[in-house]
């Protein structure tokens, strides 16, 4: 495939053309569905990740042909869904134990604890993984919420943030509890 269409799949990923991508990917048995405009650019997946466009997510990970843990300057597709704060995709990615979670500092967990996304940290508690990190994330938090801010997004923030410090450092003391209490949450069911 030449570089034209693919960067025009690349527009249909990023703005979650969802029946596009599905048409390319049967219409081409040959796609690199792993390709980047360049060395550091993002993957197709990386992008959906990021953009919460988890029905393109959906198609990219029954390709037999994706690489999951493929970095563009040391971020995973992962990362990117925690970094965005993309909760239906960070649950998708965390149901694939092919995920790899963690990369040198730019750990998710730290990522979405620095912006304050509940969420993704709930779905990280609850699914068992990544949580060697939960120290650093709590620093991470705490550090954000010492920042000195005024606007009001930055200090809805920095309110998330205290969220995510106070429930990691409960996380650290009573792992079993808060993780069942999360899940019963979350309404997940067995093990």
């Amino acid at each position: 495939m030449d570089f034209q269409r693919n960067l025009q799949l690349l527009e249909f990923v990023e703005t979650g053309s969802t029946s596009k991508v599905r048409n390319w990917l049967l219409d081409d048995p040959n796609l690199d569905v792993n390709w980047k405009s360049g060395a550091s650019e993002p993957t197709y997946l990386q992008i959906a990740c990021r953009k919460g466009h988890l029905d393109i997510v959906e198609l990219l990970l029954r390709h037999p042909a994706i690489e999951l843990n493929q970095e563009s300057e040391n971020c995973t597709a992962f990362y990117w869904a925690c970094y965005e704060g993309q909760e239906t995709c960070v649950r998708r990615l965390l149901k694939d134990l092919r995920v790899t979670l963690s990369n040198q500092n730019r750990t998710p967990i730290r990522m979405a604890a620095f912006f304050g996304h509940i969420p993704v940290i709930k779905w990280m508690i609850a699914s068992g993984r990544d949580l060697d990190q939960v120290p650093l994330a709590i620093k991470v938090a705490r550090e954000k919420f010492n920042q000195k801010e005024t606007q009001s997004s930055l200090e809805n923030r920095q309110d998330n943030c205290t969220v995510v410090a106070q429930l990691l450092t409960r996380y650290q003391r009573e792992e079993d509890l808060v993780r069942r209490e999360i899940r019963e949450e979350l309404g997940i069911t067995g093990k």
